[in-house]
Formats: C-alpha cells, sequence, structure tokens
C-alpha cells in the first residue's frame, strides 16, 4: 500500500529495442569496424560502440542489435562474446540491389517479436499511435511511459524496410517471390485454380520473421493442396533442433541485460 507521498511502482515493460533498425545498423558498422567477424568480450564491444562501461543505456543499445538479429552471443552473463552475425554482415556489405540484403533487411524488422505482433494485427496499415496503444499497454503488457518510443521506433523500422508500401503498392505476384525470404510459393508452384478479379493475397507471418503470400479466397481442393504441399516439403523448410536452439540462447543472453 503507498501514502500519499509514495507513487506506485511501475511494472517493467516486456523488451523491446530501445532504437529503429537504422541506427542499430549504426552500432553494427562500429562493431565491424572495431572486431570484424571476430568473438569479442562485452566491454570491449560496448567500448567499440562508444560506451566506457556497463550501464543501462549501454545494454539497451546492445540489446537492441540482439533484438534484430544482428549479433550472435555465446558464453556466460559475465564473460559473454559478441559478434556480427551473418544476417548483419549481408545488410552492411552487399550492394543495396542485391536481393539478398533486401530480405536480410526486411528479416531483421521483423524479428524483434513485438514489432512481429505488432504486423501480425495490422499490416503496413498502421492506424494512429491512439488506436494501437491499448493493444501495447493492455494486451501486451507495456507501460505507457515507453509506447511512445516503441511506436516511433517501429514506424521508423518499416519505412527503412520499406515494409510499410507492402500493400498499399500492390506488387504483381511475379514479383512476390524476389521480395521475400521463404514462402509456399517461392518453393513449388502449386496447380491452384485461376485467381478471379477479386482475388488478393494475405501476408502471413511465419514464426517471428518470415512471412508467406497466400492467394485468397481460395477453394477447399486448393487449400488441401496448399497443406499437402508444405507438409511434403517439410524437411527442407524446418530447422533442426540445434539451430534452433541457438538462435534462441543468442537471443535470449542478448534480453538479459535489457533495463
Amino acid at each position: 500500500m503507498t501514502t500519499n507521498n509514495e507513487s506506485p511502482k511501475q511494472a517493467r515493460s516486456p523488451a523491446y529495442p530501445a532504437v529503429a533498425l537504422p541506427t542499430a545498423l549504426e552500432s553494427a558498422r562500429k562493431l565491424w569496424d572495431a572486431q570484424r567477424k571476430q568473438d569479442a568480450h562485452i566491454d570491449s564491444t560496448l567500448k567499440a560502440l562508444g560506451y566506457s562501461a556497463r550501464s543501462g543505456s549501454s545494454l539497451r543499445a546492445l540489446a537492441a542489435l540482439g533484438h534484430y538479429g544482428l549479433i550472435d552471443v555465446s558464453g556466460d552473463k559475465d564473460n559473454r562474446k559478441i559478434r556480427l552475425s551473418e544476417q548483419a554482415q549481408d545488410i552492411l556489405h552487399l550492394a543495396e540491389s542485391d536481393e539478398r540484403r533486401r530480405k536480410a533487411i526486411k528479416s531483421a524488422a521483423l524479428a524483434p517479436k513485438i514489432y512481429a505482433a505488432l504486423w501480425e494485427r495490422y499490416g503496413s496499415n498502421l492506424p494512429d499511435d491512439s488506436a494501437i496503444r491499448p493493444f501495447l499497454i493492455r494486451d501486451k503488457g507495456y507501460n505507457d511511459s515507453v509506447v511512445n518510443n516503441l511506436l516511433t521506433n517501429y514506424r521508423l523500422t518499416l519505412e527503412f524496410a520499406k515494409l510499410d508500401k507492402l500493400e498499399q503498392d500492390n506488387p504483381p505476384s511475379h514479383e512476390t517471390d524476389e521480395q521475400f525470404p521463404i514462402t509456399a510459393r517461392s518453393r513449388t508452384r502449386m496447380p491452384l485454380s485461376p485467381m478471379s478479379s477479386t482475388t488478393q493475397e494475405l501476408p502471413i507471418l511465419v514464426g517471428v520473421n518470415r512471412i508467406a503470400r497466400i492467394p485468397f479466397p481460395m477453394a477447399k481442393d486448393d487449400f488441401d493442396m496448399l497443406i499437402k504441399t508444405l507438409d511434403l516439403w517439410k524437411e527442407k523448410l524446418v530447422a533442426t533442433k540445434d539451430k534452433q536452439d541457438a538462435k534462441s540462447e543468442a537471443s535470449n543472453a542478448a534480453d538479459e541485460d535489457e533495463v
């Protein structure tokens, strides 16, 4: 119970990137300049980012790189080793016209869990912040004080990755295979019924950083064929448990120091 002179203690918000993706990539560039592909102790990594010691702000900056999948983390808490991920290197070094770079940027943009949730709920047609705030505060448990920063960084990230233009641009279907990393369409051509003038493509989030575009509406026979085709490709599409565990451990290690 609080007295009139005491403020109620505010619960800690769930983790989220403290900066937008473009800012995180600037930090990734500093790491490349300092350590290239090598592992470095967390304290050395923070110095490369311009911080003299561990602090709330320095650890939040480092955690943001983890949220976007730009670093790999190994070792225990006090002796963690940090290195740039393959995804970060694709973004930093491949040409802007290279499809691998575009895919890596889109993957990084939707890697944070809350960004994936916002994308799944709203897609590229984001309403005003006032309409999103109840979802973040009531449904996702974020403190009111962090919501403005979270939404600002999310919008900047979507704009940088050009995800804010997907539905408005409505690209023709032959471009879809080139724009997204792993989709049902890019693995096989299924004998779907001819698309009518009312048929659309629904972007569906797969996991936390993959998007599949599925034509709809479709006949039940076509839907059954889609499921069977995906099942045939299961061994190629599904990561092994070892790879899933390694990715989870790296993400959790970066989030531990979120303040």
